[in-house]
């Protein structure tokens, strides 16, 4: 067995203000555990994880639907001889039972019937195909981002009034099979109802547009679990880790923030861990591609 060394790495940790090494700063004004809900990510760094956690301050129950399906990930965003607090990437196969579910919380609903509370979502998942179909998030009847055929849309549902604000980006031009991406869809419920949404794509803003159809007031607080990750059985793909937060419009420097953090971040908190010539407990390094 390779001998194990200790080193010193930065921690990743999105609970905490970081600057990356391009000069981007994740939450310049306050503290991110005031709206960081949910920080969803597999719970170790085995080569194939079977659990889940939530990494924020939120307690959420997170959870592989099936992980007997789970597979070991070709690649990965941080790497574990690069950064300390990170875990492993999970691959789902081709199979509508390979996903990720959340239970239920009163924080992960974000209408009340009469009024939208601002949020932001934040994904890394790698495609194996550009034409693939990926639910990125999902609270049925309430809220909805999905990517197909290389356009990604966004869906917030008034239950009762049958309306719907519809968000879409084309995402056509930007695609790279068999690589990670970095997606995340801000809602100020403060604009005007078809600009409230925006889409990032590796860290920039892309054209999106917005669509009012029928007389949408705001989302009902309904009692469906929130899925991640689903391909719907289309196409395999690959999971980092999703974040939401609630009350909190992202910006578009804080969006990039969490995208070049990947490629290093300048005066992070260090830890002490344990690598061998291969990675951290002989797992194999898998870099971000």
């Amino acid at each position: 067995m390779p001998k194990k060394k200790p080193v010193r790495l930065p921690r990743y940790d999105i609970t905490k203000k970081f600057e990356t090494l391009s000069g981007s700063v994740y939450y310049n004004i306050g503290d991110p555990t005031e709206n960081l809900i949910l920080w969803a990510r597999p719970a170790t760094q085995d080569v194939i994880p079977s659990t889940m956690e939530d990494g924020s301050t939120g307690g959420h129950d997170v959870s592989f639907n099936n992980a007997a399906l789970n597979l070991e990930a070709q690649n990965i965003v941080f790497p574990f001889n690069q950064f300390s607090n990170t875990k492993s990437a999970v691959r789902f196969p081709k199979n509508n039972a390979a996903f990720i579910e959340v239970d239920d919380e009163d924080d992960l609903s974000f209408g009340d019937g009469s009024s939208d509370t601002s949020f932001s979502f934040a994904t890394w998942v790698l495609l194996t195909s550009g034409s693939c179909t990926l639910t990125l998030m999902n609270k049925t009847n309430e809220y909805g981002l999905h990517l197909k055929d290389q356009k990604l849309t966004g869906t917030l549902k008034d239950q009762s009034a049958s309306a719907f604000l519809n968000f879409s980006a084309d995402t056509s031009s930007l695609v790279q099979e068999g690589r990670f991406h970095h997606i995340a869809f801000t809602y100020n419920s403060s604009a005007s109802e078809t600009s409230r949404g925006k889409f990032y794509f590796d860290g920039k803003d892309i054209a999106t547009a917005g669509q009012e159809v029928g007389s949408y007031t705001a989302m009902e607080a309904l009692t469906n679990n929130l899925v991640l990750a689903d391909n719907d059985g289309n196409q395999a793909t690959e999971f980092q880790e999703a974040a939401l937060w609630s009350g909190k419009v992202l910006t578009a420097e804080e969006v990039n923030a969490l995208y070049e953090a990947a490629s290093g971040l300048n005066n992070a908190q260090k830890e002490q861990v344990l690598i061998t010539s291969t990675g951290i407990t002989s797992l194999p390094t898998r870099l971000f591609l």
